[in-house]
Formats: structure tokens, sequence, C-alpha cells
């Protein structure tokens, strides 16, 4: 097992930078490589209502983090540097 992966694991709150969102999701990253998303709580839905879980896994080495979840369309991967994509960023709460 990676050492990345031990230090990486926890949970992470998706935030995005410099908005106020009503939005709330979530990843569950598991020192086994596997991962949980999770939709805390929506102003509107799309992908399914707040309480949804989904699974994949997911991979780290410095200051990176990919995360694969299998969506309803098949596999969706999120490439975080430094905890950050784009304005999206992971806030680790756990």
């Amino acid at each position: 097992m990676s050492n990345f992966l031990e230090n990486y694991a926890g949970v992470y709150e998706i935030e995005v930078a410099g908005t106020k969102i009503d939005d709330a999701e979530s990843y569950t990253l598991f020192p086994d490589g596997t991962a949980e998303w999770d939709w805390l709580r929506s102003s509107k839905y799309t992908e399914g209502p707040p309480g949804t879980t989904k699974k994949g896994h997911w991979t780290a080495h410095a200051g990176h983090i990919s995360i694969t979840i299998i969506g309803g369309s098949g596999p969706i991967t999120e490439e975080y540097h430094n905890f950050r994509l784009g304005d999206r960023y992971l806030r680790k709460i756990e």
C-alpha cells in the first residue's frame, strides 16, 4: 500500500473557490484505494437525490489525487493537483 494512500485517506468536502453554494458533496478516500462519493445536500439535483452514494477507487502521489467514481453514464475521473481541480478543491474534514 502506498504511503500516499495512507496519508491522504479521509473524508473530504468538495468546495468551489469564491462561491457560496447550497450543494454539498464529499469524497471518502479509504487507505485501501477504494472511494465513495456522497451527495449530501442540493438546491437542485440532476445526478440523484441528496443521500446518493457512488463507489469507485483512487490513487495518489506527491501533490496529486486521482479519483474515479462509477456514475450513471460510466466512470468519471477527477484529477486534483495540490487538492485543486480548477475552481474545485478538496477540504479534509475527517
